[in-house]
């Protein structure tokens, strides 16, 4: 277990820990004064531009010049913009869009402090259009939303490191945001529901889909619905493949043997390419919630609906100069979800 814990505390928390035979382990002795050196513009360290935590108007850049360079694979479709006013744009990779093919959607950094999320998006697009990957594209298309917060990405970046939230202002109150990931409609706000606003992390707003953001994610649900066959989530961190439900440990989905069997297989894929081992177990073993994405696009019907918590060992705050050898072995596991779904849904195709 992880605590914060204010400094008039910590004699508590000591005197608690030798009671129950605890072992304590200090991290970081003054957390404010290092959320403070994390503020401000990020800087360039890698030499690979793929490897580095870039702003949103950089990653936008960087896949709209990726489409210019390759027409006949990529398209960017408008979706509309977030509540601060940001184009928010889904990159569309197939070599042959009118095959209709089945799609593995993905989205990323919808907590915004999650910044390896969206790095990871951003990867996986560099990589389905490279020549020596021109197989992974046959039957299968990949739309990706590389970034779901960018309102809050962006104050992540420059006033709050640990920001979670979106931007939205709510009404009598003069506290911001709301957590994407408990403001989708199904069984919303029933569980562990937090309606206070001004709760720092897991605010569930005033309704669901109250979020401009999240409305993005359902439309590109509900738009491409037919053809959608796996829903990814990306966050950080914890070396985990989450599927539903989130809302009971107890209820089972319908096909829960097929979609833990394929989160077991996409873990050994990356492991075999050096990534640490992943927990695969449903949402609900790690904590209830209701509300979540991966649980909305399963009830939609799509089949396989995953949260994929990527990394570990440096919680949110996950260095860049790791990106290199860590975002490699995510990729292995994209290409087994899609040789999975290739296998299952061509003959339909």
């Amino acid at each position: 277990m992880e605590v914060l814990v204010p400094p008039h505390k910590l004699k508590f928390i000591n005197n608690f820990a030798q009671e129950h035979n605890l072992k304590i382990h200090i991290k970081v002795r003054n957390y404010g004064r290092f959320l403070d050196e994390k503020i401000g513009p990020v800087t360039l360290k890698s030499s690979d531009p793929v490897f580095t935590y870039h702003s949103y108007k950089a990653i936008q850049k960087m896949y709209n010049k990726l489409a210019k360079q390759n027409p006949k694979l990529i398209k960017v479709e408008n979706l509309g913009k977030s509540f601060e006013g940001r184009q928010m744009e889904l990159v569309k990779i197939s070599e042959n869009p009118k095959a209709k093919n089945p799609i593995i959607f993905i989205d990323a950094g919808i907590h915004a402090r999650e910044w390896v999320a969206p790095a990871t998006a951003l990867y996986f697009i560099h990589q389905l259009v490279k020549p020596s990957n021109a197989a992974d594209l046959h039957n299968i298309d990949y739309y990706i939303l590389p970034v779901v917060n960018p309102d809050g990405y962006e104050f992540s970046r420059t006033q709050r490191r640990m920001w979670r939230k979106t931007r939205s202002t709510s009404k009598n109150t003069k506290c911001h945001g709301v957590d994407g990931n408990r403001n989708f409609d199904y069984k919303w706000g029933e569980l562990n529901a937090v309606k206070d606003p001004c709760n720092f992390g897991t605010y569930i707003g005033p309704t669901a889909f109250s979020e401009a953001e999240t409305k993005i994610v359902r439309k590109v649900l509900e738009k491409y619905h037919d053809r959608i066959k796996l829903y990814m989530d990306l966050h950080s961190y914890g070396q985990l493949i989450l599927y539903p439900w989130g809302w009971s440990e107890a209820a089972k989905i319908e096909n829960y043997e097929k979609i833990h069997s394929l989160g077991t297989k996409v873990e050994r894929a990356m492991v075999k390419a050096g990534a640490k081992p992943f927990e695969v177990k449903s949402a609900a073993k790690l904590y209830l919630t209701t509300g979540s994405s991966i649980d909305y696009a399963y009830k939609t019907g799509i089949p396989y609906a995953y949260a994929v918590e990527l990394t570990d060992g440096h919680e949110f705050d996950f260095p860049e100069s790791k990106l290199y050898s860590t975002l490699p072995p995510f990729y292995k596991g994209l290409q087994a979800f899609a040789q999975h779904l290739r296998k299952e849904f061509r003959a339909r195709h």
